[in-house]
């Protein structure tokens, strides 16, 4: 209706997105990474119709112990993790006569059973790992109705380690960069497939954690993959192609080495000096340092290798000569130079 002159007008209230559209936008920077926020993990449940005894979250483990403490404590408890079951387990102890399976969900575990997702009634089949506990004069520990499902072929798992690979700006092609920085994963298993022969590349089991980093050294695009402990060597070989640099995670997981670094020919470019270092063909293949490579090989037992070290609260009046003699003198250092 048609207002009155002179009447107060009513603002219409301004229309805006809903938060959780809000939440969802991305944020793309300039190096085309992608930006995306994580949902709220899924929680995954027992279902109670599947086993022979009552089925008690983690949480509730405490208070299932003290109820009814002269009766039997015959239940299934679910936890987080094998940390979570010994501690159940410790709770328990209370108990005279009890019969509990702790149970936890575990990639590597040896059953699987149904799970259903909180406030789904989805069910999903998961891998399990177990322990139980049975006093004398108990019942059988808890079980799936007719005893979980047993994986049918049991495989042999290869024991594997932890390698950091890293895509590095300065060394590598400009389309290549802009393929991996789009999509890591598939750019490090275009890699694989182009360089690694195929027996070798069927030792690369995971990757992941790609992540842009800017460090002392320089732009890279670095990531964990996992691959079997016996082809580790020959992985190393090809650290370097392509502007990608491998190395071990934990260098504990590895024999020592050494890194003998490839003088650089002024006036060349960094393309130029990678082709330079590789043809060098270290058998550990190359390390990527802030301003050098290096060719990486197994730290020998005849090798030396030095290492930098500083004297703190030294006299003003020592001079070289005597810093020098009691390096060589009470340290036993070779070559020393102040």
């Amino acid at each position: 209706p048609p207002q009155k002159q002179g009447a107060p007008q009513r603002k219409q209230p301004q229309q805006q997105a809903p938060q959780k559209a809000q939440q969802q936008k991305s944020k793309v920077d300039e190096d085309g990474f992608t930006e995306v926020r994580r949902g709220k993990k899924e929680v995954l449940r027992l279902r109670a119709a599947e086993w022979d005894a009552p089925v008690v979250a983690y949480e509730e483990w405490a208070q299932a112990v003290q109820k009814d403490v002269s009766s039997e404590l015959r239940a299934v408890c679910q936890c987080a993790d094998k940390e979570e079951a010994d501690t159940a387990f410790i709770m328990a102890n209370s108990r005279a006569v009890r019969s509990v399976r702790y149970l936890w969900l575990d990639r590597e575990g040896q059953h699987q059973a149904p799970f259903r997702p909180d406030g789904s009634d989805r069910v999903l089949v998961r891998r399990f790992s177990s322990t139980t506990d049975v006093s004398a004069g108990a019942a059988a520990a808890p079980s799936i109705q007719g005893m979980p499902v047993e994986i049918a072929k049991q495989v042999d798992r290869a024991p594997t380690t932890r390698l950091r690979v890293s895509l590095e700006k300065r060394y590598a092609a400009e389309e290549r960069w802009k393929k991996f920085s789009a999509k890591p994963l598939v750019g490090f298993r275009a890699w694989v497939g182009e360089h690694l022969p195929l027996p070798l590349a069927q030792a690369v089991r995971d990757a992941w954690g790609f992540s842009l980093e800017d460090r002392e050294r320089g732009v890279g695009i670095v990531g964990l993959v996992r691959v079997d402990t016996a082809e580790v060597e020959k992985l190393l070989a090809h650290s370097g192609k392509k502007g990608l640099f491998i190395d071990v995670a934990r260098p504990a997981d590895f024999q020592p080495t050494s890194i003998s670094w490839v003088p650089r020919t002024p006036g060349t470019s960094n393309s130029q000096y990678l082709e330079q270092a590789l043809l060098e063909e270290g058998p550990l293949g190359l390390v990527c340092g802030a301003k050098q490579l290096g060719v990486r090989k197994v730290f020998a037992a005849t090798d030396e290798r030095s290492r930098i070290w500083q004297i703190t609260d030294a006299p003003p009046w020592w001079q070289d000569d005597i810093l020098e003699a009691a390096a060589r003198d009470q340290c036993g250092m070779k070559d020393v130079q102040v």
